[in-house]
Protein backbone atom coordinates (compact mmCIF):
# COMPACT_ATOMS: atom_id res chain seq x y z
CA UNK A 1 0.00 0.00 0.00
CA UNK A 2 3.19 2.19 0.75
CA UNK A 3 3.72 2.62 -2.95
CA UNK A 4 -0.04 3.12 -4.13
CA UNK A 5 0.22 6.44 -1.44
CA UNK A 6 4.04 7.41 -1.52
CA UNK A 7 4.76 10.91 -1.53
CA UNK A 8 6.15 10.90 1.80
CA UNK A 9 3.48 8.25 3.51
CA UNK A 10 6.36 6.05 4.02
CA UNK A 11 8.12 8.20 5.96
CA UNK A 12 5.56 9.51 8.69
CA UNK A 13 5.99 7.36 12.15
CA UNK A 14 3.41 5.20 13.70
CA UNK A 15 1.61 7.43 15.50
CA UNK A 16 1.59 10.03 13.21
CA UNK A 17 -0.38 7.83 10.36
CA UNK A 18 -2.67 6.85 13.29
CA UNK A 19 -3.98 10.33 14.32
CA UNK A 20 -4.54 10.78 10.49
CA UNK A 21 -6.62 8.10 10.52
CA UNK A 22 -8.29 8.74 13.67
CA UNK A 23 -8.53 12.46 13.47
CA UNK A 24 -8.75 13.21 9.31
CA UNK A 25 -10.58 9.73 8.63
CA UNK A 26 -12.39 8.53 11.31
CA UNK A 27 -14.31 9.56 14.79
CA UNK A 28 -11.45 9.73 17.11
CA UNK A 29 -10.01 6.23 19.11
CA UNK A 30 -11.06 4.70 21.82
CA UNK A 31 -9.30 4.20 24.94
CA UNK A 32 -6.73 1.25 23.76
CA UNK A 33 -8.27 2.01 20.09
CA UNK A 34 -4.86 3.47 18.83
CA UNK A 35 -2.50 0.49 19.44
CA UNK A 36 -5.92 -1.83 18.67
CA UNK A 37 -4.84 -1.52 15.14
CA UNK A 38 -2.07 -2.71 15.21
CA UNK A 39 1.62 -1.96 14.34
CA UNK A 40 3.58 -2.15 11.24
CA UNK A 41 3.87 0.57 7.97
CA UNK A 42 0.18 0.05 6.97
CA UNK A 43 -1.50 -0.68 9.89
CA UNK A 44 -3.73 2.74 10.28
CA UNK A 45 -4.11 2.57 6.37
CA UNK A 46 -5.46 -1.13 6.69
CA UNK A 47 -7.52 -0.04 9.37
CA UNK A 48 -9.59 2.45 7.19
CA UNK A 49 -9.76 0.26 4.33
CA UNK A 50 -10.77 -2.54 6.62
CA UNK A 51 -14.20 -0.79 7.06
CA UNK A 52 -14.42 0.13 3.83
CA UNK A 53 -14.07 -3.52 2.62
CA UNK A 54 -17.26 -4.77 5.97
CA UNK A 55 -20.65 -4.24 3.50
CA UNK A 56 -22.47 -3.81 6.90
CA UNK A 57 -20.22 -1.20 8.13
CA UNK A 58 -22.89 1.79 7.01
CA UNK A 59 -25.81 -0.37 8.36
CA UNK A 60 -28.05 0.27 11.16
CA UNK A 61 -28.62 -2.65 12.85
CA UNK A 62 -32.51 -4.33 12.83
CA UNK A 63 -31.99 -4.57 16.56
CA UNK A 64 -31.12 -1.25 16.75
CA UNK A 65 -34.37 0.38 14.98
CA UNK A 66 -36.41 -1.88 17.56
CA UNK A 67 -34.35 -0.38 20.08
CA UNK A 68 -35.46 3.45 18.72
CA UNK A 69 -39.20 2.45 18.28
CA UNK A 70 -40.26 -0.59 20.53
CA UNK A 71 -42.69 1.47 22.43
CA UNK A 72 -44.66 2.59 19.11
CA UNK A 73 -45.59 -0.54 17.84
CA UNK A 74 -47.68 1.00 14.64
CA UNK A 75 -43.64 2.07 13.88
CA UNK A 76 -41.42 -1.10 13.21
CA UNK A 77 -38.68 2.13 11.43
CA UNK A 78 -40.77 1.55 8.20
CA UNK A 79 -41.43 4.15 5.12
CA UNK A 80 -45.36 2.82 6.01
CA UNK A 81 -44.35 3.98 9.87
CA UNK A 82 -43.09 7.20 8.94
CA UNK A 83 -46.35 8.01 7.43
CA UNK A 84 -48.38 6.66 10.73
CA UNK A 85 -45.87 9.30 12.48
CA UNK A 86 -45.82 12.08 10.54
CA UNK A 87 -49.34 12.21 10.33
CA UNK A 88 -49.45 11.76 13.87
CA UNK A 89 -51.18 14.34 16.30
CA UNK A 90 -48.76 16.15 18.90
CA UNK A 91 -45.02 15.67 19.40
CA UNK A 92 -44.94 12.12 18.26
CA UNK A 93 -43.15 13.61 14.60
CA UNK A 94 -40.13 15.61 16.23
CA UNK A 95 -39.72 12.54 19.15
CA UNK A 96 -39.36 10.61 16.28
CA UNK A 97 -36.65 12.55 15.42
CA UNK A 98 -34.95 12.41 18.67
CA UNK A 99 -34.89 8.47 18.49
CA UNK A 100 -33.29 8.34 15.52
CA UNK A 101 -30.66 10.91 16.93
CA UNK A 102 -30.18 9.11 19.55
CA UNK A 103 -28.83 6.01 18.10
CA UNK A 104 -26.54 7.71 15.75
CA UNK A 105 -24.25 8.33 19.00
CA UNK A 106 -24.66 4.43 19.46
CA UNK A 107 -23.46 3.67 15.89
CA UNK A 108 -20.75 6.47 16.30
CA UNK A 109 -19.65 4.17 19.15
CA UNK A 110 -19.04 0.83 17.54
CA UNK A 111 -16.26 1.20 14.81
CA UNK A 112 -12.59 1.14 15.20
CA UNK A 113 -12.01 3.87 13.32
CA UNK A 114 -15.01 5.51 12.23
CA UNK A 115 -13.94 6.31 8.45
CA UNK A 116 -17.41 4.66 6.73
CA UNK A 117 -19.78 6.42 9.62
CA UNK A 118 -17.84 9.85 8.64
CA UNK A 119 -18.33 9.15 4.51
CA UNK A 120 -22.52 8.55 5.88
CA UNK A 121 -22.36 11.86 7.51
CA UNK A 122 -20.81 13.13 4.25
CA UNK A 123 -23.19 12.22 2.00
CA UNK A 124 -26.14 13.17 4.52
CA UNK A 125 -24.85 16.87 4.67
CA UNK A 126 -24.75 16.43 0.78
CA UNK A 127 -28.25 15.71 0.37
CA UNK A 128 -28.78 17.82 3.33
CA UNK A 129 -32.51 18.03 4.52
CA UNK A 130 -34.51 19.51 7.32
CA UNK A 131 -36.20 18.24 9.87
CA UNK A 132 -38.95 20.52 10.36
CA UNK A 133 -40.05 20.03 6.64
CA UNK A 134 -38.98 16.58 6.20
CA UNK A 135 -40.34 15.58 9.84
CA UNK A 136 -39.47 11.85 10.73
CA UNK A 137 -38.70 10.75 7.33
CA UNK A 138 -34.99 12.17 7.59
CA UNK A 139 -34.14 9.24 9.65
CA UNK A 140 -35.21 6.85 7.15
CA UNK A 141 -33.58 8.45 4.46
CA UNK A 142 -30.43 8.46 6.23
CA UNK A 143 -30.63 4.37 6.79
CA UNK A 144 -32.27 3.61 3.43
CA UNK A 145 -31.17 6.11 1.25
CA UNK A 146 -27.79 7.11 2.10
CA UNK A 147 -26.33 3.85 4.59
CA UNK A 148 -27.58 1.58 1.90
CA UNK A 149 -25.22 3.17 -1.09
CA UNK A 150 -22.67 4.67 0.46
CA UNK A 151 -20.22 2.13 -0.74
CA UNK A 152 -22.33 1.67 -4.04
CA UNK A 153 -22.81 3.22 -6.79
CA UNK A 154 -23.49 7.41 -6.52
CA UNK A 155 -26.55 7.20 -9.18
CA UNK A 156 -28.11 4.65 -6.95
CA UNK A 157 -27.71 6.64 -4.31
CA UNK A 158 -28.70 9.87 -6.30
CA UNK A 159 -32.10 8.42 -6.86
CA UNK A 160 -32.48 6.99 -3.74
CA UNK A 161 -32.52 10.04 -2.06
CA UNK A 162 -34.42 12.33 -4.73
CA UNK A 163 -37.17 10.35 -4.51
CA UNK A 164 -37.25 9.99 -1.18
CA UNK A 165 -40.38 11.72 1.05
CA UNK A 166 -38.01 13.30 3.06
CA UNK A 167 -36.25 14.97 0.08
CA UNK A 168 -39.32 15.98 -1.99
CA UNK A 169 -41.25 17.55 1.01
CA UNK A 170 -37.94 19.13 2.31
CA UNK A 171 -37.85 21.13 -1.63
CA UNK A 172 -41.86 21.04 -1.87
CA UNK A 173 -41.58 18.82 -4.87
CA UNK A 174 -45.17 17.26 -3.51
CA UNK A 175 -46.83 20.75 -3.92
CA UNK A 176 -45.23 21.15 -7.65
CA UNK A 177 -48.13 20.44 -10.25
CA UNK A 178 -47.68 21.01 -14.20
CA UNK A 179 -50.11 23.95 -15.24
CA UNK A 180 -51.37 21.27 -18.31
CA UNK A 181 -51.75 18.08 -16.05
CA UNK A 182 -55.22 16.59 -16.02
CA UNK A 183 -55.35 17.54 -12.55
CA UNK A 184 -55.24 21.26 -13.57
CA UNK A 185 -57.48 20.54 -16.70
CA UNK A 186 -60.65 19.77 -14.19
CA UNK A 187 -59.52 22.18 -11.99
CA UNK A 188 -60.27 24.83 -14.44
CA UNK A 189 -63.29 23.02 -15.57
CA UNK A 190 -65.12 22.91 -11.69
CA UNK A 191 -67.54 24.95 -10.85
CA UNK A 192 -66.14 26.83 -7.98
CA UNK A 193 -63.19 28.04 -10.62
CA UNK A 194 -65.69 29.20 -13.26
CA UNK A 195 -67.82 31.27 -11.19
CA UNK A 196 -64.62 33.34 -9.73
CA UNK A 197 -64.04 34.14 -14.17
CA UNK A 198 -61.26 33.65 -16.09
CA UNK A 199 -58.65 36.18 -14.52
CA UNK A 200 -58.91 34.15 -11.31
CA UNK A 201 -58.41 31.05 -13.22
CA UNK A 202 -55.10 32.73 -14.97
CA UNK A 203 -53.95 33.84 -11.58
CA UNK A 204 -54.46 31.14 -9.70
CA UNK A 205 -53.61 28.22 -11.87
CA UNK A 206 -51.65 25.92 -9.96
CA UNK A 207 -47.87 25.78 -11.27
CA UNK A 208 -44.47 23.76 -10.46
CA UNK A 209 -41.71 24.68 -8.53
CA UNK A 210 -38.34 24.93 -9.16
CA UNK A 211 -36.89 23.98 -5.84
CA UNK A 212 -36.18 20.33 -6.53
CA UNK A 213 -34.44 20.46 -10.14
CA UNK A 214 -32.84 23.31 -9.17
CA UNK A 215 -31.06 22.10 -6.17
CA UNK A 216 -30.27 18.37 -7.62
CA UNK A 217 -28.44 20.61 -10.26
CA UNK A 218 -26.66 23.16 -8.16
CA UNK A 219 -26.00 20.99 -5.25
CA UNK A 220 -25.96 17.35 -5.44
CA UNK A 221 -24.60 16.83 -8.79
CA UNK A 222 -23.24 19.15 -11.09
CA UNK A 223 -22.22 22.36 -9.13
CA UNK A 224 -23.14 25.75 -9.35
CA UNK A 225 -20.50 26.15 -12.00
CA UNK A 226 -21.54 22.75 -13.61
CA UNK A 227 -23.05 24.46 -17.29
CA UNK A 228 -26.46 24.14 -16.36
CA UNK A 229 -29.08 26.94 -17.52
CA UNK A 230 -32.18 28.31 -16.22
CA UNK A 231 -33.70 26.75 -19.18
CA UNK A 232 -32.57 23.21 -17.84
CA UNK A 233 -34.09 23.64 -14.51
CA UNK A 234 -37.49 25.07 -15.90
CA UNK A 235 -37.36 21.61 -18.05
CA UNK A 236 -36.13 19.80 -15.51
CA UNK A 237 -38.66 21.01 -12.81
CA UNK A 238 -41.54 19.80 -15.68
CA UNK A 239 -40.04 16.31 -15.83
CA UNK A 240 -40.23 15.81 -12.17
CA UNK A 241 -43.64 17.14 -11.29
CA UNK A 242 -45.62 14.32 -9.73
CA UNK A 243 -42.69 13.21 -8.07
CA UNK A 244 -44.24 12.84 -5.17
CA UNK A 245 -44.86 11.80 -1.76
CA UNK A 246 -48.25 10.77 -0.97
CA UNK A 247 -47.84 7.25 0.32
CA UNK A 248 -45.36 5.16 1.31
CA UNK A 249 -46.40 2.60 -2.07
CA UNK A 250 -46.48 5.76 -4.53
CA UNK A 251 -43.68 8.40 -5.63
CA UNK A 252 -45.18 9.45 -8.59
CA UNK A 253 -48.78 11.05 -9.37
CA UNK A 254 -49.60 10.58 -13.52
CA UNK A 255 -52.62 12.95 -12.67
CA UNK A 256 -50.31 16.10 -11.71
CA UNK A 257 -47.54 15.28 -14.09
CA UNK A 258 -46.64 18.14 -16.87
CA UNK A 259 -46.60 16.10 -19.67
CA UNK A 260 -43.52 16.19 -22.32
CA UNK A 261 -40.41 15.40 -23.34
CA UNK A 262 -37.50 17.67 -22.02
CA UNK A 263 -34.48 18.39 -22.87
CA UNK A 264 -31.93 18.60 -20.23
CA UNK A 265 -28.00 19.72 -20.33
CA UNK A 266 -28.32 18.78 -24.27
CA UNK A 267 -30.19 15.45 -23.95
CA UNK A 268 -33.73 14.98 -24.69
CA UNK A 269 -35.79 12.78 -22.57
CA UNK A 270 -39.00 10.94 -24.18
CA UNK A 271 -42.46 11.03 -22.27
CA UNK A 272 -43.12 7.50 -22.60
CA UNK A 273 -42.55 6.02 -19.21
CA UNK A 274 -42.15 9.26 -16.51
CA UNK A 275 -40.60 6.91 -14.06
CA UNK A 276 -38.11 6.12 -16.48
CA UNK A 277 -37.82 9.68 -17.79
CA UNK A 278 -36.57 11.08 -14.39
CA UNK A 279 -34.48 8.09 -13.64
CA UNK A 280 -32.60 8.33 -17.06
CA UNK A 281 -32.49 12.03 -16.57
CA UNK A 282 -30.65 11.79 -12.80
CA UNK A 283 -28.53 8.65 -14.07
CA UNK A 284 -26.92 10.63 -16.76
CA UNK A 285 -26.34 13.84 -14.44
CA UNK A 286 -24.83 11.33 -11.46
CA UNK A 287 -22.04 10.50 -14.31
CA UNK A 288 -21.80 13.67 -15.44
CA UNK A 289 -17.66 14.90 -15.77
CA UNK A 290 -19.15 17.94 -13.92
CA UNK A 291 -20.79 16.31 -11.35
CA UNK A 292 -17.19 13.77 -10.95
CA UNK A 293 -15.33 17.28 -10.15
CA UNK A 294 -18.10 19.01 -8.04
CA UNK A 295 -17.92 15.50 -5.77
CA UNK A 296 -14.23 15.43 -6.14
CA UNK A 297 -13.96 18.93 -4.81
CA UNK A 298 -16.23 18.80 -1.75
CA UNK A 299 -14.79 15.40 -0.64
CA UNK A 300 -10.85 17.36 -0.78
CA UNK A 301 -12.85 20.30 0.95
CA UNK A 302 -14.15 17.83 4.35
CA UNK A 303 -11.53 15.93 4.23
CA UNK A 304 -8.48 17.12 4.13
CA UNK A 305 -8.60 21.18 3.54
CA UNK A 306 -9.52 24.21 3.06
CA UNK A 307 -9.63 26.23 -0.15
CA UNK A 308 -6.34 27.14 -0.73
CA UNK A 309 -4.84 30.61 -1.08
CA UNK A 310 -4.69 31.77 -4.32
CA UNK A 311 -1.47 33.25 -4.32
CA UNK A 312 0.05 29.62 -2.89
CA UNK A 313 0.81 27.90 -5.88
CA UNK A 314 2.38 25.30 -4.57
CA UNK A 315 -1.09 24.62 -2.42
CA UNK A 316 -3.05 25.41 -5.24
CA UNK A 317 -0.93 22.80 -7.28
CA UNK A 318 -1.63 19.86 -4.93
CA UNK A 319 -5.46 20.60 -4.18
CA UNK A 320 -5.71 20.66 -7.80
CA UNK A 321 -4.48 17.56 -8.48
CA UNK A 322 -5.89 15.23 -5.56
CA UNK A 323 -9.02 16.82 -7.00
CA UNK A 324 -8.22 15.64 -10.47
CA UNK A 325 -7.18 12.43 -9.23
CA UNK A 326 -10.61 11.76 -7.19
CA UNK A 327 -12.82 13.03 -10.23
CA UNK A 328 -10.98 10.60 -12.63
CA UNK A 329 -11.28 7.53 -10.34
CA UNK A 330 -15.52 8.58 -9.94
CA UNK A 331 -15.38 8.74 -13.38
CA UNK A 332 -13.77 5.53 -14.45
CA UNK A 333 -15.37 3.39 -12.08
CA UNK A 334 -18.93 5.29 -12.83
CA UNK A 335 -19.56 6.72 -10.18
CA UNK A 336 -18.74 3.80 -7.70
CA UNK A 337 -18.44 5.33 -4.19
CA UNK A 338 -16.46 2.10 -2.78
CA UNK A 339 -13.59 3.09 -5.30
CA UNK A 340 -13.64 6.73 -4.83
CA UNK A 341 -13.62 6.52 -1.05
CA UNK A 342 -10.38 4.11 -0.83
CA UNK A 343 -8.84 6.86 -3.69
CA UNK A 344 -9.55 9.59 -1.08
CA UNK A 345 -7.58 7.39 1.40
CA UNK A 346 -4.53 6.65 -1.08
CA UNK A 347 -4.36 10.36 -1.54
CA UNK A 348 -0.57 10.91 -0.29
CA UNK A 349 -1.72 14.44 0.49
CA UNK A 350 -4.60 13.05 3.19
CA UNK A 351 -1.87 11.95 5.08
CA UNK A 352 0.90 14.56 4.80
CA UNK A 353 -1.06 17.44 4.60
CA UNK A 354 -0.56 19.37 8.29
CA UNK A 355 -3.49 19.38 10.47
CA UNK A 356 -5.04 23.29 9.92
CA UNK A 357 -8.76 21.92 10.05
CA UNK A 358 -11.18 23.05 12.74
CA UNK A 359 -13.36 19.93 13.65
CA UNK A 360 -16.86 20.72 13.06
CA UNK A 361 -18.82 20.04 16.16
CA UNK A 362 -19.67 16.66 15.67
CA UNK A 363 -16.87 14.73 15.03
CA UNK A 364 -15.37 16.58 18.01
CA UNK A 365 -17.79 15.92 19.94
CA UNK A 366 -18.11 12.07 18.96
CA UNK A 367 -14.40 12.26 19.74
CA UNK A 368 -14.84 13.00 22.87
CA UNK A 369 -17.65 10.58 23.96
CA UNK A 370 -15.52 7.86 22.02
CA UNK A 371 -12.40 8.83 23.87
CA UNK A 372 -13.37 8.63 27.40
CA UNK A 373 -14.59 5.45 26.95
CA UNK A 374 -18.83 6.33 26.98
CA UNK A 375 -20.66 3.19 26.69
CA UNK A 376 -23.74 2.61 24.37
CA UNK A 377 -26.11 2.72 27.78
CA UNK A 378 -24.46 6.01 28.48
CA UNK A 379 -24.77 7.16 25.00
CA UNK A 380 -28.74 6.39 25.11
CA UNK A 381 -29.03 8.33 27.86
CA UNK A 382 -27.19 11.28 27.62
CA UNK A 383 -27.86 11.37 23.81
CA UNK A 384 -29.76 14.83 25.48
CA UNK A 385 -26.86 16.32 26.68
CA UNK A 386 -24.97 15.89 23.37
CA UNK A 387 -28.06 17.71 21.34
CA UNK A 388 -28.23 20.67 23.61
CA UNK A 389 -24.07 21.00 23.15
CA UNK A 390 -24.24 20.66 19.76
CA UNK A 391 -27.46 23.02 19.36
CA UNK A 392 -25.18 25.32 21.32
CA UNK A 393 -22.19 24.99 18.54
CA UNK A 394 -24.66 25.58 15.73
CA UNK A 395 -24.90 21.38 14.80
CA UNK A 396 -28.04 19.28 14.68
CA UNK A 397 -29.06 16.42 13.16
CA UNK A 398 -30.78 17.21 10.27
CA UNK A 399 -31.28 20.87 12.07
CA UNK A 400 -29.65 22.79 8.46
CA UNK A 401 -32.75 24.79 7.20
CA UNK A 402 -30.54 25.96 3.76
CA UNK A 403 -30.47 22.80 1.43
CA UNK A 404 -26.61 23.47 1.27
CA UNK A 405 -25.43 21.86 4.35
CA UNK A 406 -22.76 22.45 6.80
CA UNK A 407 -20.09 24.87 5.27
CA UNK A 408 -16.42 22.91 5.84
CA UNK A 409 -14.58 25.66 6.00
CA UNK A 410 -13.20 27.23 9.12
CA UNK A 411 -14.25 30.25 9.82
CA UNK A 412 -17.92 29.29 9.92
CA UNK A 413 -16.70 27.13 12.74
CA UNK A 414 -14.45 29.35 15.08
CA UNK A 415 -16.29 31.70 16.77
CA UNK A 416 -15.89 32.48 20.00
CA UNK A 417 -19.32 31.36 21.54
CA UNK A 418 -18.70 28.42 19.66
CA UNK A 419 -15.41 27.19 21.37
CA UNK A 420 -16.89 28.48 24.76
CA UNK A 421 -19.31 25.60 24.46
CA UNK A 422 -16.59 23.18 23.36
CA UNK A 423 -14.89 23.71 26.78
CA UNK A 424 -18.14 22.89 28.95
CA UNK A 425 -18.88 20.06 27.10
CA UNK A 426 -15.26 18.75 27.49
CA UNK A 427 -15.18 19.70 31.18
CA UNK A 428 -19.01 18.14 31.74
CA UNK A 429 -18.97 14.72 29.71
CA UNK A 430 -15.39 14.07 31.02
CA UNK A 431 -17.18 14.66 35.12
CA UNK A 432 -20.29 12.62 34.42
CA UNK A 433 -18.26 9.60 32.95
CA UNK A 434 -16.18 9.83 36.31
CA UNK A 435 -19.56 9.71 38.25
CA UNK A 436 -20.87 6.77 36.46
CA UNK A 437 -17.27 5.26 36.53
CA UNK A 438 -17.52 6.12 40.45
CA UNK A 439 -20.34 3.66 40.90
CA UNK A 440 -18.39 1.17 39.52
CA UNK A 441 -15.02 1.40 41.89
CA UNK A 442 -13.30 3.36 39.17
CA UNK A 443 -13.10 6.81 38.35
CA UNK A 444 -10.19 6.78 36.65
CA UNK A 445 -11.48 6.26 33.22
CA UNK A 446 -9.34 2.78 33.46
CA UNK A 447 -5.45 5.20 33.34
CA UNK A 448 -3.43 5.97 36.66
CA UNK A 449 -3.24 9.48 35.69
CA UNK A 450 -4.38 12.29 32.85
CA UNK A 451 -0.95 11.83 31.28
CA UNK A 452 -1.23 8.01 30.63
CA UNK A 453 -4.90 8.72 28.93
CA UNK A 454 -3.18 11.21 26.51
CA UNK A 455 -0.59 8.76 25.47
CA UNK A 456 -2.79 6.07 24.87
CA UNK A 457 -5.16 8.33 22.34
CA UNK A 458 -2.57 10.52 20.94
CA UNK A 459 0.58 7.80 21.57
CA UNK A 460 3.81 10.80 20.51
CA UNK A 461 1.55 12.71 18.57
CA UNK A 462 0.91 14.40 21.98
CA UNK A 463 2.87 18.06 22.52
CA UNK A 464 5.71 18.72 25.08
CA UNK A 465 3.37 21.20 25.93
CA UNK A 466 0.45 19.03 26.05
CA UNK A 467 2.38 16.29 28.34
CA UNK A 468 4.03 18.77 30.31
CA UNK A 469 0.65 20.19 31.43
CA UNK A 470 -0.69 16.97 32.13
CA UNK A 471 1.97 15.30 34.19
CA UNK A 472 1.37 18.65 36.77
CA UNK A 473 -1.27 16.94 38.76
CA UNK A 474 -3.00 13.69 38.76
CA UNK A 475 -6.84 15.53 38.74
CA UNK A 476 -8.98 13.41 36.51
CA UNK A 477 -11.72 16.33 36.13
CA UNK A 478 -9.93 19.35 35.72
CA UNK A 479 -7.37 17.86 33.19
CA UNK A 480 -8.62 15.41 31.44
CA UNK A 481 -10.62 17.65 29.27
CA UNK A 482 -8.03 19.52 28.25
CA UNK A 483 -6.55 16.65 26.19
CA UNK A 484 -10.18 17.18 24.31
CA UNK A 485 -9.75 20.93 23.46
CA UNK A 486 -5.76 20.90 22.64
CA UNK A 487 -4.77 21.73 18.94
CA UNK A 488 -4.12 17.55 18.85
CA UNK A 489 -8.44 16.87 19.21
CA UNK A 490 -9.77 19.71 18.29
CA UNK A 491 -7.79 20.09 14.62
CA UNK A 492 -8.09 17.39 11.92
Amino acid sequence: MAAAVAGGYEKLDEDTKARVAFMRFGFGPKPGGRLSIGTGEDAAYNACLAELKDEQAALIPDENVRVVYGDWPDYDGTLEGCYKVACSPGERPRTAWTKESTERYVQFLRPRVGFVERLVQFWQNHFSVWTSKASCFSGHMDRHAIRQNVLGNFSDMLLAVEKHPAMIRYLDNHLSIGPNSPYVGRWKKSAWVKRQGSDYAIKNRPTYTENLAREILELHTLGEDGGYTQADVTAFAKMLTGWTANSPNTFYNADVHQPGAYTVMGTTYGQADVVRQVSACLKDLALHPNTAKHIATKLVRHFIRDAPDPNNEKAMSQDTADIRRLADVFSDEAGNLYEVSKALLELPSAWTTPFNRIKQPLPWAVSVIRGIGTTEVEARGFAWRYKLYLDLMGWAFWGRETPDGYPDDNAFWLTGDALVVRRNMAFRLVETRMQFLKTMADSKLGHSTPASLAEDLLGDCATPALTKLLKRSVDFRHLVPLIFLSPEYIRS
